[in-house]
């Protein structure tokens, strides 16, 4: 394989022209990055890149079986764990001053405003002794919390949230209003993310761990680019 690097002016482009009799193929940097990646490049697009690549309306039916398939599998998860749910609810208030659950806003599809539940794993004042996002080895956190996240049962309660439409099963995990705001002020095109359902998990949330930066948040953009588009 040969690698050429031409600037995107006339003489570069007159000498891709004068390569097309040599049975090359040419490929642009955006999408050699994303195959070899599979993430955008949000560094070098443009606007020009979402008009021409991301059309929110031309999967209709992939999007009504997609629709189906979370209705069937969040009510079939919750009728099969629901002694479960009664015992995590009793050890919750056992252990803990506090609600049982964690109603969250977030930023949705067509940036509308969402709660996302969850079951509390923090201290019930936690928002106000601490930051929005949470820290590794978060003090918050409390001892049943540590084992309820690290087995991912305190997202239980998002299939709920599933079933009224909010969530999907696959999406961009949907982030608190207050943290939202402020990578949009901060990163470009972040907007974007918000052109379809967020999901319980994603192609984001299993490449890129949990966001504690601007700097990561940014990253993990390009990979819900890749999966929306």
């Amino acid at each position: 394989i040969q690698t050429i690097v031409l600037d995107s002016n006339q003489s570069s482009k007159q000498k891709l022209y004068s390569l097309l009799f040599e049975n090359i193929n040419f490929q642009t940097f955006e999408a050699f990055y994303e195959t070899i990646f599979r993430k955008i490049s949000i560094e070098t697009i443009d606007h020009n890149w979402f008009l021409e690549t991301i059309n929110p309306n031309k999967y209709s039916l992939t999007a009504f079986i997609k629709r189906f398939c979370d209705i069937f599998i969040s009510l079939l998860f919750l009728i099969i764990t629901l002694p479960l749910w009664l015992l995590v609810i009793l050890l919750i208030k056992l252990t803990s001053k506090g609600p049982v659950f964690y109603l969250s806003k977030r930023c949705g599809k067509n940036n509308n405003p969402i709660l996302l539940y969850k079951f509390r794993t923090m201290q019930s004042n936690a928002r106000e002794s601490g930051p929005a996002w949470t820290l590794p080895d978060d003090k918050r956190i409390t001892l049943l919390g540590k084992f309820l996240r690290r087995f991912y049962i305190d997202e239980w309660p998002q299939f709920i949230n599933i079933l009224k439409g909010d969530l999907s099963f696959v999406g961009p995990r949907p982030e608190e209003l207050e943290l939202a705001n402020i990578f949009k002020l901060n990163i470009n095109f972040y907007d974007i993310r918000h052109l379809v359902t967020p999901g319980l998990t994603g192609w984001a949330q299993i490449n890129q761990k949990n966001t504690h930066s601007i700097n990561e948040a940014k990253e993990k953009l390009k990979y819900d680019l890749y999966y929306i588009k």
